[in-house]
């Protein structure tokens, strides 16, 4: 399916997208070499696709398989990924311990360099810092037990 880049619709939606990545970003759809640069950028080949469609599909079924820590964070307006996968990939790694789901208010579908690119940074320190903490915690030897 192609996108009409003269329809006033299309033209909103791909500057909201744009926005949500720099707030200040401008569009000009009047210009053949811009459009012609954003239709390179947005062609996906349909093996690929079907290679993410597999590939989803399997994952799925094997999250109940992941017993590690995991770390989901996800953007609310992220219109690459729905957030409701965030949370199916949450409730489907039921083994997984801990697990943290977080939603942000505002990035796009690339968090680490969106408008919320600091509290990404912040929840995965915290993760990371939590994570060594509770397993030092699991490791560590009861007092009373010397090594010699």
């Amino acid at each position: 399916q192609r996108l009409d880049f003269s329809n006033p619709k299309v033209q909103e939606k791909m500057l909201a997208q744009a926005r949500l990545r720099d707030p200040k970003a401008t569009i000009d759809f009047s210009d053949a070499q811009v459009v012609a640069h954003i239709k390179r950028m947005v062609r996906i080949p349909v093996r690929a696709i079907d290679e993410l469609l597999r590939m989803t599909a399997l994952a799925r079924r094997r999250l109940k398989y992941v017993w590690s820590t995991v770390c989901i964070i996800q953007s609310k307006q992220d219109q690459t990924v729905k957030p409701a996968c965030a949370e199916e990939i949450y409730r489907r790694a039921t083994a997984a311990r801990p697990k943290f789901l977080h939603l942000l208010e505002r990035s796009d579908h690339v968090i680490t360099t969106g408008v919320e690119q600091e509290e990404v940074f912040q929840l995965c320190q915290a993760f990371i810092a939590k994570t060594i903490r509770d397993v030092a915690v699991r490791t560590a030897l009861p007092r009373d037990v010397h090594l010699h």
